[in-house]
């Protein structure tokens, strides 16, 4: 619609032919490898921060790749409150940590809270496979940096 209203259907076209592209490449590269389990955090300033679920952008290329994004059954929403239980119960093999704004605030805050003993007990961070992912390649939505973000979500849980 976009593309129409400003004449760029051609670019627009390209675009998604590429990027379509891509998705199928990755899927077909990783469709026999074993799905890891995968914890997305969403973080904000002052220290709080989400659950991303397989609904959420981030979430969605990391499905791509052929891996699990760690929620619960029946999940809807993009973001949902974090369950610490649950975390440890589904013991992720890598966590995946955005920020919203803010980003050396968060990754601050995040730092602080991964010292807990409880966290340092999961599998990703005795692996050291703990990411902090920025903007603007990485998003909370879906931008024109989706196959540069999902080349590197590929290489981040599949190399």
């Amino acid at each position: 619609m976009l593309a129409k209203k400003y004449h760029k259907e051609t670019y627009a076209q390209a675009f998604i032919d590429k990027l379509d592209k891509r998705q199928t490449s990755i899927e077909q590269e990783n469709k026999n490898r074993p799905r890891q389990r995968v914890l997305v955090l969403f973080g904000m300033p002052g220290g709080s921060y989400l659950q991303a679920t397989s609904n959420s952008y981030i979430g969605s290329l990391v499905e791509i790749t052929n891996n699990k994004v760690i929620e619960p059954k029946n999940s809807h929403g993009e973001y949902i409150s974090v369950n610490m239980e649950e975390i440890q119960k589904s013991k992720p093999e890598i966590v995946i940590c955005l920020a919203h704004a803010m980003p050396e605030t968060v990754e601050k805050s995040f730092k602080q809270e991964f010292s807990n003993k409880m966290w340092q007990s999961l599998p990703a961070f005795q692996n050291k496979k703990v990411y902090y992912l920025r903007e603007p390649t990485y998003s909370s939505t879906a931008n024109m940096n989706v196959i540069k973000a999902m080349n590197g979500i590929d290489k981040i849980v599949n190399k």
